[in-house]
């Protein structure tokens, strides 16, 4: 019986730990679907005023975009 007593806080934390993974893997995505949102709704000249292009918005909002200029592309 102490074997299952000494158990049990194992049996459940490991529930809520996943949960709150899951949890924080939904708050990240609606966030990140935000940013990309609001930074599709900016135009050409903004874009470029902060190293982005259209297409590499969803890139950029996951961390992996480079700036244009790190890519020696100067406009």
């Amino acid at each position: 019986m102490s074997s299952f007593v000494l158990d049990a806080p194992r049996a459940v934390a490991a529930p809520i730990r996943i949960l709150g993974h899951c949890a924080n893997w939904l708050l990240t995505y609606w966030a990140r679907r935000e940013a990309v949102k609001l930074l599709s709704q900016l135009d050409e000249r903004e874009l470029r005023d902060i190293g982005l292009t259209r297409g590499r918005i969803e890139a950029a909002v996951h961390g992996f975009a480079q700036a244009e200029s790190e890519l020696g592309r100067v406009r």
